[in-house]
């Protein structure tokens, strides 16, 4: 960001500027029988967003690591969605993740992670 002011004759300043994305993410449902489908969804809140839109990781937490479990592109507006069978018995624990790209004017950004039981 460049400012400028008359009264020092026409002096001019740049001054750095960082700019986290957020995202949000919801499921379709917290509780989940076995191989019935899971959605993910929610949107990239920054502005101006890419012609495209930004690409969104969904990832898995396995122990103290997160695993990637699919890559999507979230829409002009932002939004997202994400759908899989899940068969296994367990709690997952999800998160999305925007990748900073050149193009996107923001740093990269996860969602507030989001446990879902399978039954």
């Amino acid at each position: 960001i460049t400012f400028s002011t008359a009264a020092s004759g026409g002096a001019s300043a740049s001054l750095p500027l960082t700019v986290t994305a957020k995202v949000r993410l919801h499921a379709s449902t917290r509780r989940l029988r076995h191989g019935r489908t899971l959605t993910l969804s929610g949107k990239v809140l920054v502005q101006p967003l890419l012609k495209k839109g930004p690409r969104v990781e969904i990832e898995v937490k396995r122990g103290k690591r997160w695993q990637t479990a699919g890559l999507i592109r979230a829409s002009q507006a932002g939004r997202f969605a994400w759908k899989r069978k899940l068969s296994t018995i367990t709690r997952y624990t999800f998160r999305a993740r925007v990748l900073g790209t050149n193009e996107l004017p923001a740093q990269p950004a996860a969602s507030a992670p989001l446990t879902v039981r399978i039954f």
